[in-house]
């Protein structure tokens, strides 16, 4: 029991100073996440617009998209993406604008048409509505939705 006593201290010792430089990491190995929007990448504001979106900040996330955007990030991509928020919102004006933006960078991009095709549908605009649904059915003859919605205008 009495070597015990001895040996506990230079024990604890050791682990603490093993141990405690892991804590605070080292300036070689740790990597401090930029978060001023100002300075992050054109992905970086991608990945924080995708998640602003997935937590249901899509203001926040329509913010990112288009810092992105001026940080030459892919229009067609960032587009899509703010067009589809656009919808969820129930902006119809503004998801066409979008979806237009990914028609004009990408004229196969199958869910920029049928987007551009059910915004212009629920803005009453059908003939446009009709255009871009066929052209989605060009691209993807088995997508249902566009059929279905085509059906009905």
């Amino acid at each position: 029991m009495n070597m015990m006593r001895r040996i506990f201290p230079a024990l604890l010792l050791a682990v603490v100073l093993i141990g405690l430089p892991g804590c605070f990491g080292s300036s070689s190995t740790t990597e401090v996440k930029e978060t001023d929007p100002s300075k992050m990448s054109a992905e970086e504001l991608e990945r924080e617009g995708d998640k602003a979106a997935a937590s249901g900040k899509e203001t926040e996330a329509v913010l990112f998209y288009a810092r992105a955007l001026e940080q030459s990030a892919d229009k067609g991509k960032i587009s899509y993406k703010i067009g589809y928020i656009y919808l969820g919102l129930e902006q119809w004006n503004k998801a066409l604008a979008a979806f237009k933006q990914v028609a004009n960078a990408e004229n196969e991009h199958v869910g920029a048409m049928f987007g551009a095709g059910y915004a212009s549908f629920m803005l009453e605009q059908f003939d446009t509505s009709e255009a871009y649904l066929k052209k989605t059915l060009e691209i993807d003859p088995k997508m249902g939705d566009a059929a279905s919605l085509l059906g009905v205008v």
